[in-house]
């Protein structure tokens, strides 16, 4: 307020004259009893978000009034723990929940999502996303959000199936003395069967991760397979089908032979036999190559020279533990050529 020094009257503004007023009406008010300060103002803490607290004493009526005399302002997305247009009272404590922006990928999708939350599970819950105990949270539920962070929800659930499905044979091996080392005799053939399976199948969001069988009922009953395995000692004439005669090749024209036998051929390489190509050494002490194979001693001599059918003109100069009787393993250049090859029966000419 202004004084004139000629009249000392008080020249004031409109709202100077309100404030006065105002003023005065409180002053006698309060005089008067009707009315005390603490009903015009308020101690309220304000947090923003999640920085210190404040302890402020204000005259302002509400929220929104006490937050802007702070110089707090809210950005989209943000949240107040009271509406707005709440009235102040004392002890009163504001926060203000400050919004992040984090990827949420669940169900295969993954999407980009404002929330006021910090930890991971409240963030999916609050985004609407449904938990169970059974569901995993990456990196895991109780980690603290930053922005830009990524949550992944994974669904575990599961399913019970009932299938029919094929069951395989049961195989069984008899000795038989009545026939030669080698020589496999199948007296029974076997038959699947058709059983009916009850599975739990466990699912991680729509991948299967497991399957446990809760029941299985046999509709058909599996047919044995039954084999009987030779453990005579090998004897050449059991083999022989032809004795001193003659074999036209394409490339060697009329080979002469003393007998002819029927042997069970498998194939080898170097690799097989955990060398490289040009290093493997047979049992003869000769280079293992094409042309090379692996008898039983007891029954072709090594040395002899042999034309295999099928495979060509060869000598007999390796062994081998599972070479037994009339079974016999022959050279190939490539694995591939081994695993083309297979097993099969071939006629072998013991060469003159």
């Amino acid at each position: 307020m202004i004084f004139s020094r000629k009249d000392r009257k008080v020249n004031l503004s409109l709202s100077a004259k309100i404030a006065v007023f105002c003023s005065a009406f409180v002053l006698i008010m309060a005089s008067a009893g009707l009315i005390t300060l603490d009903a015009l103002s308020a101690n309220v803490t304000v947090k923003n978000g999640g920085s210190m607290e404040t302890k402020v004493f204000t005259f302002k009526n509400t929220v929104k009034d006490v937050l802007s005399e702070q110089g707090i302002s809210l950005d989209k997305g943000d949240k107040v723990n009271f509406a707005l247009d709440e009235n102040l009272y004392d002890d009163m404590t504001i926060e203000v929940y400050r919004a992040i922006e984090v990827y949420v990928t669940a169900n295969g999708e993954t999407n980009k999502i404002s929330t006021t939350k910090r930890v991971a599970e409240d963030i999916l819950v609050d985004a609407g996303y449904e938990l169970t105990d059974e569901d995993d949270v990456l990196p895991r539920r109780g980690r603290i959000a930053k922005a830009d962070d990524n949550i992944v929800l994974i669904k575990n659930t599961s399913e019970t199936v009932t299938l029919t499905e094929a069951t395989p044979y049961p195989k069984t091996e008899k000795p038989n003395a009545s026939l030669s080392r080698g020589v496999r005799k199948t007296i029974q053939k076997g038959k699947k069967g058709e059983s009916e399976i009850t599975y739990k199948i466990s699912y991680a969001d729509v991948v299967e991760t497991g399957r446990e069988v809760l029941s299985e009922k046999v509709i058909t009953p599996a047919k044995e397979e039954i084999v009987e395995v030779g453990t005579k000692k090998a004897n050449i004439d059991d083999y022989t089908i032809a004795y001193n005669g003659t074999v036209t090749t394409a490339r060697s024209g009329a080979l002469s032979y003393s007998r002819a036998v029927t042997c069970n051929a498998t194939a080898y390489d170097a690799a097989s036999c955990g060398k490289l190509p040009h290093q493997a050494i047979t049992a003869s002490g000769m280079l293992a190559q094409r042309g090379v194979i692996a008898v039983d001693p007891t029954f072709i001599p090594l040395g002899t020279r042999v034309y295999v059918e099928g495979y060509g003109y060869a000598i007999a100069a390796d062994t081998g533990g599972a070479i037994k009787g009339n079974i016999i393993d022959l050279f190939m250049d490539s694995t591939a050529e081994a695993i083309q090859w297979g097993r099969r029966n071939v006629k072998v000419y013991i060469l003159n």
